[in-house]
């Protein structure tokens, strides 16, 4: 089966026949997510998102064309990575061991499956940037861990990190298809089908009891599909996306992990820490719904992927579009800084979310002078040892603090 609309109808049903069992399955290893102060959902949800998306692939092998390193690499390593995720799930590795696994999976698809990254645009002229042998390992490693922390720090509202890899797994599928890749392009597909299953269940379209999540088993999954797909699409004697715009069809994990790790740094901390200082933190601080910042996020892959399509067909040069994704990055950290502090009074975000700033210091009251009551004059119905009238006790002024 190589037509693709059929290969997302198959990855959709998969996935819709296979969540309430990999729910099962998540609640009995104890892969449950709980609300916490970084977690504000309600109830225990079962992560079971990465099991569902690795089982419809592994069942929809046999009608996938296995001939393609891309596809094998992804049913291989598929299910180490998803394991890396779901142990970090249950028992929460530290970031430098989770990075080093990470490594050793990165060098598994390059060494083992010949997934590697040897030529990059040039970012000033039109003369490529070709590594050798030992440089291309050492940038693809880079490039995949990178990926992979990508997607899992973009994981925090219901139905991003799903829907941003959909709106992307469609364009490379479609760019794949254009050039007659059909083995990628076909697992594209199904893996659209099978993240819209996903979404069902996620957004809570069967019911709030049914809600699954992706985990970072799941996000870190999808990463690896992305970032497998992004590099044999953009490599070889006849490529069918350009290195450049890979970054832009990535989109939305690449922007905000890139603007939150010079956020972290700028303010002292480490890059790899956990906080709420992603844009979809930012947006539900500012007062947005979740269904709210899903949409403005959404619209914001939308646009970088029409970018990277655009990167593909428009006959620019590279080197514009590197330097107008360095050019959003750099408006969308100082611009959100700047609404932050327009909308909350001198406010920053930082790792609890956005901290207000201080009120501002309002003048003291004036003094009022006041001077003492004299002592009232003596009637008829007054006694005539009757004590003078108290004067008025003056009293400070209240200043704000």
């Amino acid at each position: 089966m190589t037509n693709p609309y059929l290969l997302l109808l198959l990855g959709l049903s998969l996935a819709l026949a296979a969540t309430p069992i990999t729910s099962q399955i998540a609640r009995r290893l104890g892969l449950i997510d709980q609300p916490s102060a970084r977690k504000r959902h309600i109830g225990a949800v079962p992560l079971a998102g990465g099991m569902t998306l690795l089982v419809a692939l592994v069942l929809a092998l046999p009608w996938l064309p296995t001939s393609s390193n891309a596809v094998l690499a992804i049913a291989v390593l598929g299910f180490p990575v998803l394991l890396l995720g779901a142990v970090d799930d249950r028992f929460d590795l530290s970031a430098r061991l989770r990075l080093v696994l990470q490594l050793v999976v990165a060098l598994a698809l390059t060494l083992g499956f010949g997934v590697s990254i040897h030529m990059l645009d040039g970012i000033v002229g039109t003369a490529p940037i070709v590594f050798g042998t030992a440089a291309g390992i050492a940038f693809t490693c880079v490039g995949v861990c990178g990926v992979l922390n990508a997607t899992n720090m973009s994981d925090g509202v219901d139905g991003l990190l799903g829907t941003a890899a959909a709106i992307t797994l469609s364009a490379l599928g479609f760019m794949a298809w254009r050039a007659g890749m059909a083995a990628e392009a076909g697992t594209a597909m199904l893996l659209v089908g099978a993240l819209l299953g996903y979404l069902v269940y996620n957004l809570g379209f069967l019911g709030q009891q049914r809600r699954v999540f992706l985990g970072d088993g799941g996000s870190m999954l999808i990463g690896f599909v992305l970032v497998v797909l992004l590099i044999t699409l953009s490599q070889g004697a006849d490529p069918a996306i350009t290195p450049t715009s890979a970054g832009w069809l990535l989109g939305l994990p690449l922007l905000d992990t890139v603007s939150v790790m010079l956020r972290r740094v700028w303010q002292r901390r480490s890059p790899f820490s956990a906080g709420r200082d992603h844009m979809h933190h930012a947006l539900l601080d500012l007062g947005f719904g979740k269904r709210s910042t899903l949409l403005v996020l959404a619209s914001v892959q939308l646009l970088c992927v029409s970018v990277g399509l655009l990167a593909n067909v428009g006959g620019m040069p590279q080197a514009v579009f590197f330097w107008l994704f360095v050019a959003m990055t750099v408006v969308q950290l100082f611009g959100v800084a700047a609404v932050i502090r327009a909308r909350t009074g001198g406010g920053q975000l930082t790792a609890l979310g956005i901290v207000p700033g201080n009120p501002a210091r309002t003048a003291p009251a004036p003094l009022i002078e006041r001077r003492p009551a004299l002592p009232a004059q003596a009637s008829a119905d007054a006694p005539v040892n009757a004590p003078p009238a108290r004067p008025t006790r003056l009293r400070e002024p209240v200043t704000s603090a």
